[in-house]
């Protein structure tokens, strides 16, 4: 057998080389999650993943998907460390600004409880595009990826220079972009494997998204975050 990652050849379960476990046919949540406990090692595949998500995102999302596991950062691992820099940017901002909308939209439970709500729902939406090619757990596997960048984008929007202009008044405009610019990579990275008609399929994320979205709001009003 020859190992997907490394390209070796040996025998058993594991890659003598790299250590790469047998993978057979296509991925699941079990394999998923398993690799998730691997240790958090940034310098073995954080920023080798990151560059190649933002230059290259069909070398790392084809590649990751077919078998090759073991060069490029687990997406579970990668997608908590950019919220995790999120929110903490996020916090920063919210202690540091007067506004109630930059307060809520910044407030930690805002942030997580968004991309918690939002993956299962656009990957729904996105696995409908991918069927033919790809299972449910691989779709939310590239949404996984593509979301991670979008959460560093995000920063950007959180810093104080942003800040400032997000009042009360923008928060509709600000609201809408973030739906917009999410969707719109999710739909590129779906794109880049599968080459269907972006501008069609780019509505079915943005609606996909925004039904998750809606969805969040539903539940934040009845645990009682916002009134």
């Amino acid at each position: 057998m020859n190992c997907k990652n490394c390209n070796n050849a040996f025998d058993g379960n594991f890659c003598n080389q790299c250590g790469q476990k047998v993978t057979y046919g296509k991925i699941t949540f079990k394999e998923v999650f398993v690799s998730f406990t691997d240790s958090f090692n940034l310098e073995r595949g954080f920023f080798l993943t990151l560059k190649l998500l933002i230059i290259n995102p069909k070398k790392v999302l084809a590649e990751y998907l077919s078998g090759k596991r073991k060069t490029y950062f687990n997406p579970i691992k990668f997608f908590l460390i950019t919220l995790s820099i999120n929110v903490f940017i996020a916090s920063v901002i919210t202690n540091s600004n007067d506004s109630k909308a930059i307060d809520l939209m910044n407030n930690p439970v805002w942030v997580i409880g968004q991309m918690v709500v939002l993956i299962p729902i656009i990957s729904f939406f996105t696995y409908l595009l991918d069927r033919k090619k790809y299972n449910y757990a691989e779709s939310f596997v590239i949404n996984l990826y593509a979301l991670g960048i979008i959460n560093l984008f995000q920063i950007t929007l959180s810093l104080n220079l942003f800040s400032y202009f997000m009042t009360e008044d923008y928060i509709i405009a600000i609201t809408f972009l973030m739906m917009i610019i999410p969707a719109t990579v999710i739909t590129f990275y779906h794109y880049k494997l599968n080459r269907f008609n972006f501008i069609c399929n780019f509505f079915v994320a943005l609606i996909g998204y925004f039904i998750s979205y809606l969805f969040f709001l539903f539940l934040i009003r009845e645990l009682g975050f916002y009134n």
